[in-house]
């Protein structure tokens, strides 16, 4: 597919467990050795799989960052609480 965006390993600990699950899709790897990888492996497509395993590791982090959905972002200000009974209604 044309628009197709490959993907990306986001840390060099999810590059190194596409890694093995790789291994795994491929007969290269038992999958008595790592349960998780080979539940990954059953699941995932091999060409995703292999393009997530080839990410180099030159620029990743260690661990990836925790995802910013869980936390504003810097300046954003928290929604404000709305109070359910209104004080005070003044009529003119």
């Amino acid at each position: 597919m044309p628009g197709k965006k490959t993907p990306k390993a986001k840390s060099k600990s999810q590059r190194r467990m596409m890694g093995m699950a790789n291994a795994i899709q491929q007969g290269q790897m038992p999958a008595a050795k790592s349960p998780t990888a080979a539940e990954i492996a059953s699941s995932m497509n091999p060409g995703d799989l292999n393009a997530l395993a080839s990410t180099p590791e030159t620029a990743l982090p260690g661990r990836a960052k925790p995802s910013s959905r869980l936390r504003p972002r810097p300046g954003e200000r928290k929604p404000m609480q709305v109070k359910s009974t209104v004080r005070h209604i003044r009529k003119f």
